[in-house]
């Protein structure tokens, strides 16, 4: 997609003098002498480096762990090979699927394997920085570019792992919200070349397909249109943004047409958006810049120096953003929008472990990264190595260590107990399950080819695996060793008269009744109830 040839040049375009930023760049591209106390290469390197080495720890140690988000993005990519075609996540009417159809032939290659699901999500995100890049090589110099766009590449801690995480659509969310900016930007310097506007319109109805928060970057870029360009140029550019984002949209558009719009629903909201705001911005943005432990949101640091250091953050972003916006740059527009949307977004003030913030992290890291001044060279690199270093390594637990429970939404063991499990499953001729989400289940599904089918008790994704686990003679039940639901299951099959067999492997334990009992059965097991809660809170059998 010609979407960034990086000249920056608007001679001739609109008839009109080059604005401000093009004229900025056009200098600082053609020869502004660059203090030899600034060397770009040694601190730029240095991050792209680290990025490298934070993605080999990530994929390669606790957190490599497929979550079982990740392991229905495995699923649908391996339905996509046998010609069962689904254009949202199971279960949902959101969240496109185009993911799988990049990690296809990759599982393909790779059946069964775990770090096989890692490949899309690794190869995206490459695609973030270059797109940030092109976008800031028009506002700063061109070694301010590329120092920032090191940074959104190797800083944060969380935002380089859960860019590694087969997430589904909020890699390619960002992608196409970048594309949109990019597209629009270029849009402004050559109006009069058609293609910019339509792959703005392909970009954003992609973008619309996988997620709804695309609208953080279409507004911004929109927004920025209505302020940078003619009129004139717009409403023709307008014509052809329609027809790409249908071209964008098609899967979604032809989801909706047939089933009624179910994409248009308004799920429940929790909470107001004041709560929303506090709980994403005073827990999940610290989070995000590791001064808060993932999930747990204990402060890695002292609260009055934790609080401290995010506003300092935050002053820092806020005055880069107001320095490029005078730039007639679009990216701080994306940061307001994201922070509108973020607090729109219904799960909000439920879910405060930054996924939602991570849509807007890169470009707001590559606007403080756009903020360093030419300092001497030693100093860059050493001050790159302590921060990359302390924000790494407060989270090292988090991230590259032994310890369980983190990212993995406290998935009860890493996969390699999941693959101890699936053999021991197989050669003991078990095969249809129960289980809490979080335990393992579409894991155990994808490690196994779906030779096992595991269903959740509550959230089953797939109509496919909840009917042949109904269906199975005697289903059996999963459950983390020591669960509180593990013993109520056994007493309440027990109380009932009904034997059972057990099967223990790594940290799992297996019953399977020795006749046909679903949960149902059991009311309320455990449906309406978390996997954590204490076994005197659950009823008598």
């Amino acid at each position: 997609m010609n979407v960034g040839s990086g000249d920056g040049s608007t001679s001739g375009a609109m008839g009109t003098r080059p604005s401000t930023p093009v004229a900025h760049l056009t200098s600082a591209r053609s020869g502004v002498t660059r203090s030899r106390s600034w060397s770009t290469e040694w601190p730029t390197l240095l991050l792209i480096l680290a990025g490298v080495l934070f993605r080999v720890l990530v994929v390669s140690g606790i957190n490599g762990s497929i979550d079982q988000d990740g392991a229905v993005a495995g699923l649908l990519a391996r339905h996509v090979l046998h010609g069962d075609f689904s254009v949202f996540f199971w279960g949902q009417h959101y969240g496109g699927s185009a993911d799988a159809y990049l990690l296809a032939p990759i599982t393909a290659l790779f059946p069964g394997n775990l770090l096989a699901i890692h490949a899309s999500a690794l190869i995206e995100s490459v695609v973030i920085p270059v797109l940030l890049w092109r976008i800031l090589l028009r506002y700063v110099p061109r070694e301010r570019a590329a120092f920032a766009a090191a940074m959104a590449w190797s800083f944060p801690a969380f935002a380089v792992a859960f860019s590694t995480f087969p997430e589904l659509f909020y890699n390619p969310v960002v992608i196409s919200g970048l594309v949109v900016v990019l597209a629009g930007i270029r849009f402004r310097e050559h109006p009069q070349a058609w293609h910019n506007p339509l792959i703005w319109g392909v970009a954003a109805g992609f973008g619309w397909w996988m997620s709804p928060t695309i609208v953080i970057f279409t507004s911004a870029s929109a927004v920025w249109l209505l302020w940078q360009a003619r009129s004139r140029y717009l409403v023709r550019g307008l014509a052809m943004a329609i027809g790409g984002f249908v071209i964008g949209a098609l899967p979604w558009l032809v989801v909706n047409i047939a089933d009624r719009w179910p994409s248009l629903g308004q799920p429940t909201r929790y909470g107001s958006y004041a709560e929303h705001a506090s709980t994403q911005f005073g827990i999940g943005l610290p989070m995000v810049f590791g001064l808060r432990h993932t999930f747990s949101a204990a402060w890695v640091v002292p609260v009055a120096l934790g609080v401290t250091l995010t506003l300092l953050l935050l002053g820092l972003l806020i005055w880069q953003s107001i320095v490029l916006l005078l730039e007639r740059s679009p990216l701080p527009l994306v940061l307001g929008f994201g922070a509108v949307v973020i607090v729109w977004i219904p799960f909000s003030n439920v879910i405060s472990n930054g996924r939602y913030i991570y849509e807007i992290t890169a470009v707001m890291i590559a606007i403080l990264g756009s903020a360093v001044r030419p300092l001497p060279a030693r100093i860059v690199v050493a001050v790159v190595v302590v921060v990359a270093s302390i924000a790494w390594f407060t989270q090292a637990g988090e991230f590259s260590s032994g310890v369980r429970r983190t990212l993995t939404f406290q998935e009860p063991g890493p996969n390699r107990d999941l693959q101890v499990l699936a053999q021991r499953l197989e050669a003991a001729g078990i095969n249809r399950i129960y289980s809490d989400y979080w335990v393992g289940g579409y894991t155990l599904s994808y490690i196994s080819s779906e030779r096992i089918l595991v269903v959740p008790f509550q959230n089953p994704r797939s109509t496919q695996y909840q009917a042949a686990v109904d269906g199975s003679a005697t289903p059996s039940y999963l459950f983390p060793a020591g669960n509180v639901h593990l013993t109520w299951v056994e007493t309440w099959l027990q109380h009932h008269g009904i034997g059972y067999r057990t099967l223990t492997a790594a940290e799992f334990v297996v019953v399977t009744p020795d006749r046909h009992v679903v949960p149902t059965d059991m009311v309320p097991l455990p449906a309406d109830l978390a996997l954590g809660t204490p076994l005197s809170q659950l009823p008598s059998p």
